[in-house]
């Protein structure tokens, strides 16, 4: 299977939500459509999905024109974030209804649910109503429901933005391991960043209603384009000029564009006296469990660096800033 997309756009009232965007998807991939409130990733979904219509642009899958094609004729399978189950039926009867729908023989229907509800780990749950079940199982249930079809594409719309972290981690991992035994080609809306870089093939990120760079999770954060993926993409310090200058000699003559350092990429050590040495002063820490943030305040500028728990470090010490080698990340725009 390869899906296409070209030239999407749409607008409302005059305001773009979507400005040309262009992607691809293929068998068995796994892509996350990252971006803050309002960049566009939901609309972008929808319009695949065929609950809104593009202004203008192409979906093409292998080759068919989709564009025109009403949602109900699609193939694909879509997952909302308020799972959307029918109250009155239980866990069993939601995922036959979309089998019940293409008139699939009735023992067909009840091997497939059988053997979805034994992947999803809820084997014991099928005579079970909505409001007899956890978030995290509603979730999968739903889920269940849009793979039964075995879709051509599977869409997740913030799937588990509504439940609580530590059901949240363990379900897309879950969700994760699905997707590849099956290989169902899958696009995620989110703006969880560690719940793309988890489970995503490909991130998408998008800003403004364009895609500001796609690639793996490693590329977008050793290699971002922009100092929006940037700082989108985990933490990054960039650095006013003097400071860069110092910390990172070897580009002390760089053009006038943002330097950025990521937190881990720095040292903190006790001040050697040395000439040129740069110096700052803790202002804050927070304990992270592995890790602990250090806030310093250097020369009146805010620079975050993350440390071992263990560190010795004290709010108002004064400390000395080095910079792994190959730290700095340079942007062109």
């Amino acid at each position: 299977m390869h899906l296409e997309l070209k030239g999407i756009r749409k607008s409302y009232g005059g305001k773009t939500a979507v400005d040309g965007v262009d992607l691809d998807i293929g068998v068995g991939d796994f892509v996350c459509i990252l971006g803050p409130s309002g960049c566009g990733k939901t609309t972008l979904l929808r319009i695949l999905a065929g609950l809104i219509e593009p202004d203008s642009g192409e979906i093409r899958l292998d080759g068919r024109d989709l564009t025109k094609v009403p949602a109900r004729h699609r193939g694909f399978g879509i997952v909302f974030q308020s799972y959307s189950l029918f109250p009155n039926m239980t866990a069993s009867e939601n995922i036959a209804y979309g089998l019940k729908v293409r008139r699939q023989p009735v023992a067909a229907i009840r091997s497939r649910v059988a053997e979805l509800l034994e992947m999803i780990g809820l084997s014991g749950s099928g005579a079970k109503l909505p409001d007899q079940l956890s978030g995290g199982e509603q979730q999968r249930i739903a889920l269940a429901r849009a793979i039964a079809v075995e879709p051509a594409l599977l869409l997740l719309d913030e799937p588990l933005s509504a439940l609580d972290v530590q059901v949240r981690v363990s379900l897309r991992r879950q969700i994760r391991a699905l997707q590849k035994r099956l290989r169902i080609p899958t696009l995620m809306v989110t703006h969880d960043q560690e719940e793309a870089m988890e489970m995503a093939d490909r991130i998408v990120c998008m800003n403004e209603g364009r895609i500001e760079q796609i690639g793996t999770p490693r590329e977008l954060y050793q290699s971002p384009s922009s100092p929006f993926v940037a700082g989108f993409i985990g933490a990054i310090n960039f650095l006013p000029g003097p400071i860069a200058a110092r910390l990172l000699p070897e580009h002390a003559t760089a053009p006038a564009l943002p330097i950025g350092i990521r937190p881990e990429s720095l040292r903190l050590a006790v001040p050697s006296g040395a000439a040129g040495e740069l110096l700052g002063s803790v202002a804050a820490m927070s304990f992270l469990g592995g890790t602990l943030r250090v806030l310093i305040d250097v020369e009146g500028h805010d620079v975050v660096v993350v440390v071992s728990p263990e560190a010795p470090w004290r709010v108002g010490m004064v400390v000395s800033l080095s910079a792994a080698s190959g730290a700095a990340l340079m942007f062109s725009r």
